[in-house]
């Protein structure tokens, strides 16, 4: 696929998405049931950055950047696939910028941002980015 075609595919799955969680701010445990829906029990649940577990290959999770003892700011998407941690950071950063302490080898998603400052739904980007991987492959995934 190309870049064109991959960004078509994710907006088309980020409307689906959209419909279900809204395009405003979304709490853990929305995306728990909308990953639980669409990816069984390969997706493990919605974390604090200090409480992120160790995945297994095949599993999904959604991080937030704050700790379980603070209110929130970010969501970003994690999976496991063959020995490696791929994250999605919907304002296209490094992991190692916005998670210092997140001691695993990670491999980001491109470092472009699909939202902007005015736009809260990285919640529901997060969800599109995993079911995108999901029905298209990480290695497409990796290029929104």
């Amino acid at each position: 696929m190309n870049e064109k075609e991959i960004l078509k595919k994710y907006n088309e799955i980020l409307s689906v998405i959209h419909s279900v969680l809204g395009t405003t701010t979304t709490f853990g445990i929305q995306l728990t049931d909308v990953g639980k829906h669409l990816f069984g029990k390969n997706y493990i649940g919605t974390f604090a950055s200090n409480e992120v577990p160790i995945l297994k290959n095949g599993e999904k999770c959604i991080v937030n950047l704050d700790k379980s003892y603070e209110t929130g700011s970010h969501w970003i998407a994690c999976l496991y696939e063959n020995n490696n941690y791929y994250i999605y950071d919907s304002f296209g950063r490094k992991t190692t910028d916005i998670l210092p302490l997140f001691n695993r080898i990670t491999i980001d998603s491109e470092y472009d941002p699909e939202q902007n400052d005015n736009q809260k739904d990285c919640g529901s980007r997060c969800i599109a980015f995993l079911w995108f991987a999901e029905r298209y492959g990480i290695k497409n995934a990796l290029k929104i």
